[in-house]
């Protein structure tokens, strides 16, 4: 080889090598699990007004409800999602049809949509089995429906483990 070719492959292997190095990054980026992007945001941002009219008839409903994630087992990530529902009044709704969507926050791509049933002796109270895999914080998403009221909620909630540490 002549001294006048050693500069265009070293330009080249240069340009390889920083492709390479792009790629690897962009991979890595791509594969993490606590990197998510909230499932149709298009499509939600197109019905914000569906949104905005269902947070309307959740005020005028008035309903409320509190939502508890417990870990039962830490050996094998059991546990139980617990939505307590009540009117306006504080009153325990019962005979509702209740739905969530569950995930941990730091893993938001894993999603967890679940039928909640009710609690026979506890009055509003509705519950489902759940794999908590994590301690912290977890976003939960209700939606309940009785007669022709919908209500929707989404709070935030702290697990501990079971531990209790």
């Amino acid at each position: 080889m002549k001294k006048g070719w050693l500069w265009p492959v070293g330009i080249t292997l240069v340009l390889m090598i920083h492709v390479g190095f792009g790629l690897t990054v962009a991979f890595i980026a791509a594969s993490d699990p606590s990197f998510a992007v909230e499932p149709d945001y298009y499509e939600k941002a197109v019905h914000w007004d569906d949104r905005s009219r269902q947070q309307n008839t959740n005020r005028k409903l008035g309903w409320s409800c509190e939502a508890k994630i417990r870990m039962t087992s830490g050996l094998d990530n059991s546990g139980e999602l617990r939505v307590k529902l009540l009117d306006a009044q504080g009153t325990p709704l019962s005979d509702a049809s209740l739905s969530a969507e569950v995930f941990f926050n730091g893993r938001a791509k894993h999603r967890t949509s679940l039928k909640l049933m009710p609690v026979n002796k506890e009055p509003g109270v509705y519950i489902s089995a759940l794999a908590v895999g994590f301690d912290g914080a977890w976003t939960v998403r209700v939606s309940a429906s009785k007669d022709s009221n919908v209500f929707t909620n989404e709070q935030r909630v702290f697990v501990i483990p079971a531990s209790g540490g």
